[in-house]
């Protein structure tokens, strides 16, 4: 809530106006029961004002961004497992993951907390920190500050690819009350984890997890494509699939309160 000092004032026709909670970059106001204006100005140290101005804003939707990155990232990383590239793509892979797939994707998580959307917010931001973990592991391990080559770990990196193939799985669940797309991508990319995991001792499966995973990152880049360009032009001409299965399996009862959790 902004004072309307030097700007336009529109005058309160209700003595004592119910607030709402809203967005501004001048001054974020968090409630948890409506106040009046009196006793809103009254807690923040203001004297109270017949006129006031309501100050909004509309943050961009930075969901594409987070969706290239990790797609963009996901692909090139997976060229060395299937063998589409050299292996030492991966090199190559340590410097994207910390910035475009780790830094602009846990940037994207930022952006999408600041719009309210706690999903893509803590979706965005754990990969985006698993790419810029990747990163920073890949450069610590060629640079000898890791020795995995007197030390190796194939079992730690096991138990680490399973532990995020678990929390995708809880994000894939998470996602049943969003679109087919992102179902799809999540579920794809639970499985590509588990394969990775087990393809640590199997060159074999480890080519499959490859595979998996240019899928999966390929899903991502349609998605952050799809997104932008509706978004540019406004209209959904690339559909994502809603698709809302806890509200068709869930009895109505525990699905009638609604979460904004896109």
């Amino acid at each position: 809530m902004v004072l309307g000092m030097g700007r336009k004032e529109v005058p309160v026709q209700d003595p004592e106006p119910k607030l709402q909670s809203f967005e501004s970059t001048n001054d974020l106001v968090s409630m948890t029961e409506p106040k009046t204006m009196q006793q809103h100005f009254h807690a923040r140290g203001r004297p109270s004002s017949p006129f006031y101005i309501v100050s909004q804003s509309q943050s961009a939707n930075m969901g594409p961004l987070g969706l290239l990155g990790f797609g963009l990232t996901t692909v090139l990383l997976q060229g060395a497992n299937t063998t589409i590239t050299e292996a030492g793509t991966e090199y190559l892979t340590f410097c994207f993951a910390l910035g475009y797939g780790g830094l602009a994707q846990l940037l994207a998580g930022m952006w999408e907390a600041k719009r309210g959307k706690i999903f893509g917010a803590i979706v965005f931001s754990s990969y985006g920190a698993f790419w810029i973990s990747f990163g920073f592991f890949g450069v610590f391990t060629q640079g000898g500050v890791f020795n995995i080559a007197d030390a190796p770990i194939p079992s730690g990196l096991q138990m680490m690819l399973c532990l995020w193939g678990v929390l995708t799985f809880c994000f894939f669940i998470c996602s049943l009350a969003l679109n087919l797309a992102l179902q799809l991508l999540l579920l794809m990319l639970t499985v590509t984890f588990f394969l990775l995991a087990k393809g640590v001792k199997s060159p074999g499966v480890n080519e499959v997890g490859g595979w998996f995973g240019v899928v999966t990152g390929a899903i991502a880049i349609y998605m952050g494509f799809a997104e932008l360009f509706n978004a540019v032009n406004e209209h959904n001409v690339f559909p994502l699939g809603p698709m809302n299965w806890i509200a068709l399996l869930l009895p109505k009862s525990t699905t009638s309160r609604k979460y904004d959790i896109q």
